[in-house]
């Protein structure tokens, strides 16, 4: 055997295309469907308050009163802010009788929120 050789099939090479030397179109159409996720998600959290609901519902889910009476916005505000972070499936939402409990749901974001705290 060659020196450098291995036993076994010899590794695939992919030449450089247009999508770069490491992927197809449909890789990377799915890698900026992945970056678009990720961008509605930091808009989502690019919202003073809506860090501050993260960061309340971190420890407990809770419904929109209790939001209110911790950070002082109207409740209204509060449950506009809760549907961005809903829609970009940050938080979830579950009835309890006549109350909806938010929770966090997406796992890593309270790092997220933490590390942009830390600047």
């Amino acid at each position: 055997m060659p020196v450098g050789k291995y036993p076994g099939p010899e590794p695939a090479v992919r030449s450089a295309g247009p999508y770069g030397p490491e992927g197809s179109k449909g890789e990377a159409e799915h890698a900026m469907l992945s970056y678009e996720k990720r961008s509605q998600i930091l808009k989502a959290l690019a919202h003073p308050a809506r860090m501050q609901i993260v960061m309340r519902l971190k420890a407990d889910g809770c419904n929109v009163s209790r939001i209110q009476k911790n950070l002082g916005m109207p409740q209204s505000t509060i449950s506009q802010h809760l549907r961005v972070l809903r829609n970009a499936g940050i938080v979830n939402c579950r009835r309890e009788g006549t109350k909806v409990c938010y929770t966090v749901e997406m796992k890593g974001i309270i790092d997220i929120v933490q590390l942009l705290g830390k600047m």
